[in-house]
């Protein structure tokens, strides 16, 4: 997509599914598909897909991340196969 290598399809359903993400319900972010987006060029949305894309996949900047209270904040050390019982794979 950051390319330009994607088609109307392609934008519109990234924008759809932000949409949805962001709150609107699938019948709202339907409507604003077709209204703003199906009927527009495709260059004019492909930005705006991607950047949806982006935060999708690393997070939105103004997004805060939560620690969750309850387990310890450690990392586990053991292997999870180190004590599995079975036979090693290999000699």
């Amino acid at each position: 997509m950051r390319t330009g290598a994607c088609r109307l399809e392609d934008i519109s359903g990234v924008i759809r599914w932000g949409l949805v993400g962001g709150g609107k319900s699938p019948v709202e972010a339907t409507k604003l598909v077709r209204l703003y987006v199906e009927d527009r060029p495709p260059a004019e949305n492909r930005l705006t897909a991607y950047a949806i894309m982006a935060a999708g996949c690393t997070g939105a900047p103004e997004e805060g991340i939560e620690k969750k209270s309850g387990a310890p904040d450690r990392a586990s050390t053991i292997s999870p196969t180190e004590k599995s019982g079975s036979e090693p794979s290999t000699v």
